[in-house]
This record gives structure tokens, C-alpha cells and sequence, in this order.
């Protein structure tokens, strides 16, 4: 279930996405605090995983989370998982959301007792 619904975007135990958060360190959560977070995303999003939306002069329109920035540009980490840097002087608007890039309905994808495996898959010890 995880490699299907969340490694796109997940690292676990160093295999998958870095577009969210790494959950290898989950396990020792609650398992209905996992639960609430797969199927709320957006009830606690950590600052560093909020949604930057910026708009360029050339029309462009980019969201991610900020992964790096300088004085002159503005990387963001999109949900595809690529990273796209933006000079600061071809903004035309920049936006900080505090939704996340996770997908709200993920569990919809998923067949009765999926949602039970993936979470005793992220708080077992592999």
C-alpha cells in the first residue's frame, strides 16, 4: 500500500518521493494520529511543508514548498517532485497557503482494510 498511495511523494526506510515528509520515524506515533493525518492533510501541515504558490511575469504559475532560497531566487519543491527555481525579479504575486500538497481523498483510492495494513506498515520496526 505504501510503495501504491504514498512513495510517489514519501521516503521510508530511504525508498521513495522527498516531496513530503520522510516517514520512516512515524512509528512511534499513534496509530489514530496517522490515521487523522492521511485522512485530514491539511488539519496540521508543518510550516515547511506549506504550499507556496508563485506567478511569474511571463504568466507561469508554480506551487510547491520552498526547498531553498537566496537572496535573488526561490526554489520550490513541486509535487511531482521536481524543483523549480524562480528569480525574485520575475514575480509578479507569491502566496503561502497552509494547505498541504498531500491529495485530500487518498483513503477513497483504496480498497476496506488498506488504510489498517499501510498504517501497521509505517509503525512496524523494518
Amino acid at each position: 500500500m505504501f510503495l501504491q498511495s504514498c512513495s510517489a511523494c514519501h521516503t521510508y526506510n530511504g525508498e521513495g518521493g522527498r516531496v513530503g515528509p520522510d516517514l520512516t520515524g512515524v512509528r512511534n506515533q499513534p496509530s489514530d494520529a496517522l490515521l487523522l493525518h492521511i485522512l485530514v492533510p491539511n488539519y496540521e501541515v508543518a510550516p515547511s511543508y506549506q504550499t507556496l504558490s508563485l506567478v511569474t511575469q511571463d504568466g507561469r504559475s508554480l506551487s510547491g514548498w520552498l526547498s531553498a532560497e537566496s537572496d535573488s531566487s526561490l526554489t520550490l519543491r513541486t509535487a511531482a517532485g521536481t524543483e523549480e527555481t524562480v528569480l525574485r525579479s520575475t514575480l509578479t504575486s507569491m502566496n503561502v497557503s497552509a494547505l498541504s500538497l498531500m491529495p485530500d481523498g487518498l483513503e477513497q483510492t483504496m480498497q476496506p482494510g488498506d488504510l489498517t495494513h499501510l498504517i501497521a506498515f509505517l509503525k512496524s520496526a523494518r
